[in-house]
């Protein structure tokens, strides 16, 4: 839990953890509260108006704590309100502002104001952003624990220095705040037990005062008189050892067991508890811990001192205990114990009061223990059965387990402070067998903090926190970035894992069906992976009827065969050496559990990952998609209301989905079972990272299918999903670089459309440049872009601008993949492109665009022996050639490059999908320049047109969203009708269906320069072709289409020159005819200079 606010006291309950007795009260006065605590009514009126941005933060026992904004002084304060209006109580909690008020220190939390407010009392002070160093210690290395001890040490001493005891130092009442450069810096909190050391007759005699498991003996013998500042030394030497050990002192189940030891026992020594400990840190610390504070440091300065020391490697000045005076307390020891019921014990009754409200509130609470431990039993029994039952849905027995836990909240609050140990240690077993670990860890944790304690706590957390640490772990697996993973990994081992593993250790006199389960669970939790798979199967031999050592097993094989899987060291088979039989496990679990919804989704999840190491390895994934699928099934029909069950399926689906797109199956009943079930995944969990982002992803697949299909392209939505996605997890390299490929979907949709596209580029560049600056070496930003680059160039190309910065960029992002000496074919794909459309870049500006082409057929041939192209290098192969030919032969150039060769390798690959739009637009490019290049050449020119136009009929026989087939076959059928003119025959059917495939084009995108040029040649033929006004509208269509495209571009006006001349000398010709002679219409150009515009 993340705490941010003034004072811990909002998350460890003081009131619970803190003893207070008093000798003058009856035995008739002690015992549990008979109503409920008292709520705060709200922030006081006068309070609102002072402060701005008040926020409730949380809340403890005796106070309520809110953050605020002091407009005057512009700062962030905590203010801290008391709850109930206890006369006693508002004085202890003045007392608590005036104590720390007086410290002026840097590791002491600042009072800035304290009083009352509309009648309430209330503190205003320093508000800290951290956590209690009872959260944050699982993350610190022994020296940093030290060197926050040394720091709180130095401020406890400013408050002896000023003459106040803290009373109830502990590891809770220290807030630890992280700055942005990683530096630690320690706050002692709650000065509420407070006193001066001058102030005798504050506190009754017999009192005890503190949190029993750090207070000094004379503290828990209710010896009020003789506390001094060598008591908050026990204090800070109990908190060290507590960070050191991973447990205070001393631990008891009951309080009055606690309470005997602390008085009575010397602590255990710390390198007997904890191996490895060093020599001089165990000497410091039991010096601190001498149950005679005259043997203990004389003040907390001269403690921090002796810690600096031992950070500085330097020697000491506590020196360990004389084997004298050892033996002397071994003596003293069982002296005492053997008078425990004599004039010592009875006398400690008499004084403090202590022993008897200890032992009613430790017969209470073993009483409750009892009672609530016997409904936790029984709770889970009662859903081991459901479970067990055949598949349906457990919600209902669920329900009725959530019914019993309402119950036992209800009785925690009627007990009291007696009840929250073995109430919330209920709670969390509970909510475990619920499969809900967050509440569990929750609900246990408040156990401990209340001073409950047992080796079934102990494995009750240790599963808790295991399971949250395999669930925390497996979404490391989304981080690219191997130093960033890495550092994940090793804080979700210091925060989960070790104190998971060390709770597990300490479980060993629990009551556990096969304690060799348990050893399975700490060998899964270190890595061990064959270890905890021997002693799962241990397990299911000790108790055969214990489904969860089989699911452990699976458990164990999944982590061992995910070091091998697609997204990790692929070998398929070590994968599956693991992978194989976790499937087995899983199924006999399953066969076992029916109704477990949990494992059923562990089996869809191995499935899945199955499936796209399939899928890697050039497999149809069919087995394990329909195995998978079942599995999922089973999962959502054992539970209606299991969110993580419905993220596995959609993950499930996306994979179906994915697999029938690129496999080429049938999409579309695939991909509207994806859509519904990222929706559901999402309603079910809206704030969840996974399920989130497979709906983006699932939504970025779906446009990816529709650009495919030519169709229209719309990318809000699933640049939404992105964005929400990385609203959560800004650098989630997977996230930016498919949101930046979504942009370049869009982009280039927009480009053939007529939109100017580079806005969206900018996006997607941006996107891919923050995935390679989160992880540089996550290469798929790199072509991303490349794409971006060619995309933006293409367009400027088309428009005629200039584009020397575009190509710079472009030549930089084809420079940094060779730079990272990638394997496979996409850097010579990407190189060869890039060089392909420098070079339509450099001949639209009258450069010679061969060096690019030529270098271009280099990378990929130095890739791929000629002939041995796959279909995306052979596809640019055969763009690079012909373009090298087109140039050729606008030039003059001979030879020219012989095509036919490459045309019949394209035809082959083009002869799977006669509807494919890119391959056998390829082709009829190929086949109408052949035309061009020998005019007069050939005889069969009006057949080869004819078939250059049949290869783009099944393209365009369903209507396409994309212009570049009709571009093409616009075209196609000028040069035929131009070849007919010449040959003196009627083109008007080759002009009619021309201009119908121009309009086509250009009603898709309006401002396309090759479209418009086409136009205008279709025109000119029917101009020619004329007589009168139809003559004189062609011409001005023609003469309107070739000045539209030269706007487009003016470049293409050099080429075309010739063309847009004649029309407008048509069209000027009969404008003078009919003024002349009007109505007549005649004036039709000699045929000869008919014939030379048709060349």
């Amino acid at each position: 839990m993340r705490v941010v606010r003034a004072s811990p006291e909002v998350d460890v309950d003081v009131e619970s953890s803190t003893v207070l007795v008093d000798a003058a009260l009856t035995p008739t006065e002690i015992g549990p509260p008979s109503g409920p605590r008292p709520e705060r009514r709200g922030v006081p009126a006068s309070l609102a108006e002072r402060y701005e941005d008040i926020h409730f933060l949380g809340e403890g026992g005796m106070g309520t704590v809110y953050r605020g904004r002091d407009p005057r002084l512009g700062r962030t304060v905590a203010l801290k309100l008391l709850k109930d209006s206890d006369p006693d109580l508002w004085r202890r909690f003045l007392q608590e502002a005036r104590a720390q008020a007086k410290i002026e220190h840097d590791n002491v939390c600042r009072i800035y104001e304290a009083g009352e407010a509309d009648g309430e009392p209330f503190i205003a002070m320093q508000y800290i952003e951290g956590e209690p160093l009872s959260k944050v210690a699982g993350r610190l290395s022994l020296e940093q624990r030290v060197k926050v001890m040394r720091e709180v040490s130095a401020a406890v001493h400013e408050a002896h220095r000023l003459g106040l005891i803290h009373r109830d130092l502990k590891p809770g009442n220290i807030l630890v705040e992280v700055g942005a450069d990683g530096d630690i810096k320690p706050y002692v909190m709650d000065f509420g037990l407070a006193r001066e050391v001058a102030d005798r007759g504050e506190t009754v005699t017999g009192a005890v005062v503190g949190t029993p498991a750090f207070m000094s003996p004379e503290q828990a013998r209710g010896d009020v008189r003789t506390l001094d500042r060598r008591s908050d030394v026990y204090s800070l030497g109990a908190t060290l050892y507590d960070l050191v050990a991973d447990h205070p002192p001393f631990v008891a189940p009951h309080a009055w067991k606690l309470l005997m030891r602390v008085a009575f026992e010397d602590a255990p020594a710390l390198g007997k508890v904890k191996k490895g400990v060093p020599a001089d840190l165990e000497t410091i610390v039991m010096k601190c811990l001498e149950r005679d504070p005259g043997r203990r440091y004389d003040s907390a300065r001269a403690l921090a001192a002796d810690l600096q020391r031992f950070l500085d490697g330097e020697p000491i000045q506590a020196r360990r205990a004389s084997l004298g005076y050892v033996l002397w307390k071994k003596a003293r020891k069982h002296k005492l114990a053997t008078a425990v019921g004599g004039v010592v014990f009875v006398a400690a009754l008499a004084l403090g009061g202590v022993w008897v409200k200890a032992r009613q509130q430790a017969a209470a609470e073993a009483r409750l223990a009892q009672e609530l431990g016997e409904r936790v039993k029984e709770m889970e029994l009662f859903l081991r059965a459901a479970y067990e039952l055949p598949l349906h849905d457990v919600e209902r027995e669920r329900d009725v387990v959530r019914r019993k836990l309402s119950a036992i909240e209800g009785r925690i609050k009627d007990a009291g402070p007696v009840g929250e140990g073995p109430g919330h240690y209920a709670l969390g077993r509970g909510y475990l067998a619920l499969g809900d670990p967050e509440k569990a860890r929750e609900h246990l944790e408040k156990a401990v903090g209340a001073g409950y304690r047992s080796p079934e706590l102990e494995y009750a957390l240790g599963r808790t926190l295991g399971e949250l640490y395999r669930r925390a772990l497996a979404e490391t697996k989304r981080i690219t970035n191997e130093e960033e993973r890495k550092k994940r990994e090793a804080d979700l081992a210091a925060a989960l894992r070790n104190p998971a593993l060390g709770h597990l250790r300490a479980a060993g006199g629990a009551d556990i069906e096969a304690p060799a389960y348990v050893e399975g669970l700490i060998a899964l939790y270190e890595g061990r992976n064959e270890e905890a798979r021997a002693k799962a199967k241990e397990a299911f031999e000790q108790a055969p009827w214990m489904y969860e050592a089989k699911k452990l097993e699976a458990d164990a094989l999944f982590a061992e065969g995910s070091k091998y899987r697609h997204d990790a060291a692929f070998d398929w088979d070590k994968m599956m050496a693991s992978f194989g039989p976790a499937a087995e496990a899983y199924k006999v679990a399953a066969e076992m559990a029916e109704s477990d919804p949990e494992v059923h989704r562990a089996a869809c999840e191995l499935w899945e990952k199955m499936g796209w190491a399939a899928d890697a390895s050039g497999k149809l994934p069919d087995r394990e998609l329909d195995l998978g699928d079942a599995a999922c099934a089973r999962a959502v029909e054992a539970s209606s209301r299991d969110g993580a069950a419905r993220v596995q399926r959609a993950m499930m689906s996306y994979l179906r989905f994915w697999a029938a797109h690129y496999h080429g199956q049938a999409i579309d009943a695939v991909e509207a079972a994806a859509l519904r079930a990222v929706e559901e995944a999402v309603r079910f969990r809206p704030h969840d990272l996974m399920a989130l982002y497979e709906r983006a992803t699932t939504l970025y697949l779906q446009t990816t299918v529709r650009a495919g299909r030519g169709e229209h392209v719309d990318v809000t939505n699933a640049v939404e999903a992105y964005e929400n996605v990385l609203n959560i997890e800004p650098r989630f390299t997977w996230a930016l670089n498919e949101l930046g490929q979504t942009y370049l979907l869009k982009a280039e949709f927009d480009r053939r459309h007529g939109e100017d596209p580079r806005a969206l580029l900018e996006s997607a560049s941006k996107r891919f440049d923050q995935a390679m600056e989160a992880d540089p070496s996550f290469t798929l930003p790199l072509f991303g872009r490349i794409r971006a680059n060619i995309y933006g160039l293409e367009y400027e190309v088309e428009h005629g601008l200039d584009a020397k910065k575009r190509v710079s960029s472009l030549e930089d992002a084809v420079a940094r993949i060779d730079r990272e000496k990638l394997g496979g074919f996409l850097p010579a794909y990407y190189a060869a492109k890039s060089l392909r459309v420098r070079a339509a870049y450099e001949r639209g500006m009258g450069a010679d665009p061969r060096p690019s082409l030529t270098a271009g057929v280099a990378r990929i041939h130095a890739f791929a022996t000629p002939g041995a192209e796959n279909g995306f290098l052979l596809r640019e192969l055969a763009e690079l050639r012909l373009m090298e030919a087109e140039h050729s032969l606008s030039a003059g150039l001979v030879p020219l490059p012989k095509l036919d060769p490459l045309r019949s390798a394209v035809q082959k690959e083009a002869d799977g999908d006669a509807s494919e739009l890119e391959l056998h637009d390829l082709l009829a490019r190929m086949d109408l320049f052949a035309n061009r290049a020998d005019p007069e050449g050939r005889k069969d020119q009006g057949q080869r047109l004819d078939a250059a136009a049949a290869l783009l009929d099944p393209v365009v026989a369903k209507e396409r969203n994309d212009p570049r087939p009709y571009q093409t076959l616009a075209e196609i059928y000028a040069q035929k009708a131009t070849w007919r003119e010449a040959r003196g025959e009627n083109a008007g059917a080759d002009v009619t269906a021309g201009l119908a495939m121009a309009e086509k084009a250009l009603a898709i995108h309006p401002h396309s320069p090759r479209t418009l040029v086409a136009k205008g040649a279709l025109f000119l033929v029917q101009a020619r072709a004329s007589r009168g006004e139809e003559r004189k509208k062609a011409a001005r269509a023609a003469s309107g289409a070739f000045a539209a495209a030269f706007q487009e571009n003016p470049r293409l006006s050099a080429s075309h020159a010739a063309a847009a001349k004649e029309a407008n000398g048509i069209t000027e010709s009969q404008e003078s005819s009919q003024q002349g002679d009007p109505g007549t219409g005649r004036g039709r150009p000699p045929a000869s200079r008919s014939r030379e515009s048709s060349r």
